[in-house]
């Protein structure tokens, strides 16, 4: 397969994913002035569909839930799945103060910060936010 085509298939698989069918209804054109696909079009279409329900057998996924939506598609009227609340869409509320270190005493100095203060946030970005590297890492060839 040519890399055009592999190259459009691909695009039609992920938006085939991730575009919720809601927002295709919407921006779509209406039938009447919809162009008529070319058979190689058609042929594309079929593969990139049959392409996403076998990716979707493999990974055994059965359903996909709802896009993001400023209405609840399923109950019309009532607000959903769209969060415009700040004070919910914040999920680390009470973060740690930059100036004090863990042991509860306070920062004096710019060198007791950086010598100090860094190395014990870096700690816990490292260990809350990229991970542990394992001790035995396999190694590529």
């Amino acid at each position: 397969m040519s890399t055009p085509i592999r190259s459009l298939l691909a695009v039609s698989l992920l938006t085939l994913v991730f575009v919720p069918t809601g927002s295709l209804a919407q921006v779509a054109t209406p039938p009447a002035a919809a162009p008529q696909l070319t058979p190689q079009q058609l042929e594309i279409q079929r593969l990139s569909t049959e392409d996403r329900q076998r990716t979707l057998d493999l990974l055994h996924i059965t359903t996909l839930r709802m896009g993001p939506t400023s209405r609840d598609e399923v109950q019309p009227g009532r607000f959903g799945l769209v969060n415009y609340d700040e004070s919910k869409a914040n999920p680390y509320p009470n973060l740690p103060d930059p100036l004090v270190l863990k042991n509860g005493k306070k920062i004096t100095s710019a060198k007791m910060w950086w010598d100090r203060r860094r190395p014990e946030i870096v700690e816990d970005f490292d260990r809350e936010i990229y991970g542990r590297m394992p001790k035995v890492t396999p190694m590529r060839a």
